[in-house]
Parts: C-alpha cells; sequence; structure tokens
C-alpha cells in the first residue's frame, strides 16, 4: 500500500489526517454509548484493519499486534465458571480451538472467517436458531440460496449443540439479580460489568413489555381489518404479516446482555495489563479484545492479570 492507495484506504477506515499528513488520527473500535444502556458498542476503525493495512500504517514503527486468543471463548468461559455453569465444550475448544475451527468448516463447507463470525454470534448472545432472522444464519449466507444457508446454519448449531444449554442458563443468571449480586455483577439493582459499567435489566424487561403490548394491539388490529374485507391484494398481504409477525422477546435483547459482560471482562483484562507495562513499551492502539505496543508483552505480566 503505497502513495494514493494507502491514502484511500486509511480515509475508507475512516482515519482522519492530522495537520503533517503523513499521521493520522482513527477512533477506538469500541465505544460507549447509552445512558439508559451503556455499553461498549462496535465502530468502524483501526479494529477491522486488516493486518496489511496495519504493517501500512507502522511500517516505520517498530509494533507489536497484542491480541487474546480466542477472546470471547475465554471471557464466555470465566463467566460461566464464576457462575457455576458447565464449561466443558469451552475448556476442549480452548485447549485448540483450531481444530475446532477446521472441523466447523469442513461440517459447514464455508471459510475461517464466516465461522469465526458465526460462532461470535453464538458467544454473544446465544443465538441457537437457524431462521433467516438468525444471527448464525445471517453469518454463513449464500445471496440467492436460502436453501443452502439455511443448511450451513443447521449444521453449524449442530456441531456446537453442546454449548446451549450452558449458553442458555448464563442467559438466565444474567436476568436474576440476586443471583448476580452474589456474583458480584449486580448495583443498585443493575447488571454490572468487569469494568464497572451498569445495564438496567429491570427498565429493558419494563420496555420489552411495552413493546410486546404494542405489537399484540397491532396484530388484534390487523386481524380485525382483515376480518371485515374489502381489501385489496397488497393490503392483505401487509396485515397477514403483520399477524405473522414473531413478537418481541419476553425479556429484551439478550445478546445486548452477553455482549456487554463479555466485553467488559475483555476491557477490564487489557487495562489492567497495560498499567503493567513498563515506560518503554508505550500502547499504539487500544482494541476491544487486545492492543498494538511497540514491545511483545512479557509472559509474567500476562500471568499477574489472569
Amino acid at each position: 500500500f503505497q502513495g494514493v492507495t494507502l491514502i484511500n484506504k486509511l480515509h475508507r477506515q475512516r482515519l482522519t489526517p492530522t495537520k503533517n499528513s503523513s499521521i493520522f488520527t482513527y477512533p477506538l473500535a469500541y465505544y460507549i454509548t447509552g445512558s439508559n444502556h451503556p455499553r461498549l458498542t462496535d465502530r468502524v476503525g483501526v479494529q477491522h484493519s486488516r493486518n496489511e493495512l496495519l504493517a501500512a500504517m507502522y511500517e516505520d514503527v517498530t509494533f507489536c499486534n497484542q491480541d487474546i486468543v480466542s477472546s470471547g471463548v475465554n471471557m464466555l468461559e470465566k463467566l460461566m465458571r464464576d457462575a457455576g455453569i458447565d464449561t466443558a465444550w469451552l475448556v476442549s475448544y480452548l485447549k485448540d480451538p483450531e481444530k475446532y475451527r477446521q472441523d466447523l468448516m469442513k461440517r459447514v463447507g464455508v471459510d475461517r472467517s464466516a465461522i469465526k463470525s458465526a460462532l461470535q454470534a453464538v458467544t454473544n448472545g446465544g443465538v441457537f436458531t437457524p431462521s433467516s432472522s438468525g444471527a448464525v444464519y445471517k453469518a454463513l449466507e449464500e445471496e440467492g440460496d436460502p436453501d443452502l444457508s439455511y443448511k450451513r446454519a443447521c449444521g453449524f448449531l449442530d456441531g456446537v449443540k453442546e454449548l446451549e444449554k450452558p449458553m442458555k442458563k448464563l442467559g438466565k443468571t444474567f436476568m436474576d439479580l440476586d443471583k448476580c449480586k452474589t456474583l458480584g455483577w449486580c448495583f443498585r439493582g443493575k447488571l454490572k460489568n468487569a469494568i464497572g459499567q451498569h445495564y438496567d435489566v429491570v427498565e429493558e424487561r419494563k420496555a420489552s413489555d411495552e413493546k410486546r403490548k404494542v405489537a399484540y394491539e397491532r396484530k388484534e388490529l390487523a386481524q380485525l381489518e382483515l376480518d371485515a374485507g374489502g381489501l385489496n391484494d397488497t393490503q392483505k398481504k401487509y396485515l397477514e404479516k403483520v399477524i405473522t409477525d414473531r413478537l418481541p422477546p419476553q425479556q429484551g435483547r439478550k445478546g445486548q446482555r452477553f455482549s456487554f459482560m463479555v466485553m467488559g471482562m475483555e476491557q477490564s483484562f487489557i487495562l489492567r495489563l497495560i498499567q503493567l507495562l513498563p515506560a518503554d513499551n508505550p500502547v499504539y492502539v487500544l482494541k476491544h479484545d487486545g492492543f498494538i505496543s511497540k514491545l511483545p508483552v512479557k509472559e509474567e505480566l500476562i500471568k499477574q492479570v489472569k
């Protein structure tokens, strides 16, 4: 990546040139958003840069790209272990992640990137459905071929089925504030993650109940209009869709709670590790699952944080 090509790639990553045209600033990969339910939110930035682009950005600088290995799975295993939930599948996966990825790639018939996205969809919210509205289906989707996409989603979910029950148990734990309080995951009636952010589960439930109430009312009105007759085909199809649409989840989007807790633990580990780094090893970039520093991190520092 040289000259104009590099500049264009940097702009597409939303990097902004400073007064010195050879120096760019960039947003962090994740930022805190929302006042009622503050959480770490994905933002296009250096986190999404390809390794080749990172190398181009730092071609005149000695740097080390430090990532937590299987970050989401590692953090999920820690959360489940703390909650007393079976972690056998996660522990087995972490012993040889590449073996599991290769097995899933062969089973599903997709590349590593798609398997990684599908696994992330599961570990960030326990979405165990092959339906077209599910995150796993979307991660493995073959455009223009819904049957193949559905088959892939079913194959993947069958390959990780041992994780389904533990994920459901953890999801229920996040909703049980009394249990969360004993685990140190609750503060003043709100779910609390490892870096002290708060997520209001009670308010989320109230908002979800209100959405379900509105959805019920829409369905009832649609049925009355359909029964009254005198509609053209387009109007009938619209009302039938309203009637058959799925209701909002009863307890809000559990994926938000999983992301909130998993990302909080990732950030806690990374920030504690950064605090232990010596002055001659500055951090250039902070990512959600690691950072870019000048020198490699010594093993003894990592063990201190663990």
